[in-house]
């Protein structure tokens, strides 16, 4: 089982009262903090997909491992991740990763050179493969294995599906949707069910 839920964060702007309301103390205050509207109401989508998809209705419901990936004792895997005006949340029987960038993100030379791998520098141009494509795929490994960037991003090639990292085998699935990028690494086969998740379905009771 592989799935993942999307919400469109700025469809939630006219709900910002309720969507508060329902989320955890914790995620409530990170989004009170945050000074950028647009990355609050993406924190706030992330914590109402948290809160549909898998229950979570309290702070203590998630645990985070050695590096920060959170996870549920005894509950499903999962991994979040919201950018640009979309929020995603995969869900697997098995490890997963997921990321989104908006698609035209791009980045300076100088972190191409520390981020690609020599292949992914070659195939990197407006012509070839957009670099937030590449670092959509780089971060989802990272946030699978549970490292975060304490996996070197340049120590893995991400131009095929199939790739080794932490002497684990990480299917890399890549779709667009309305304008952004979303990368998945997981441990299982299949390609993941895409499920789109209105307003009115996080904001229920």
């Amino acid at each position: 089982m592989l799935r993942i839920y999307e919400t469109d964060c700025a469809a939630l702007a006219p709900y910002w009262d309720e969507a508060l309301a329902l989320l955890p103390p914790e995620r409530r205050q990170r989004v009170q903090l945050c000074r950028d509207r647009a990355a609050g109401l993406g924190i706030a989508a992330g914590g109402l997909l948290l809160r549909a998809v898998l229950g979570v209705r309290t702070d203590g419901r998630l645990l985070k491992g050695p590096c920060g990936k959170p996870h549920i004792p005894g509950g499903p895997e999962f991994n979040l991740s919201h950018g640009g005006t979309l929020a995603v949340l995969a869900v697997s029987d098995r490890a997963v990763g997921v990321d989104c960038e908006e698609a035209r993100r791009g980045a300076s030379e100088a972190l191409l050179r520390r981020v690609l791998t020599p292949e992914e520098w070659e195939e990197d141009s407006p012509a070839a493969i957009p670099f937030s494509r590449l670092w959509t795929r780089k971060e989802a490994v990272m946030k699978a294995c549970g490292l975060g960037l304490g996996l070197a991003p340049a120590s893995y090639c991400v131009l095929d599906d199939l790739v080794q990292a932490e002497g684990q085998t990480w299917r890399l699935h890549t779709l667009e949707l309305r304008g952004h990028f979303v990368s998945c690494a997981a441990e299982a086969a299949e390609a993941p069910e895409l499920l789109h998740l209105p307003p009115e379905a996080l904001l229920a009771p």
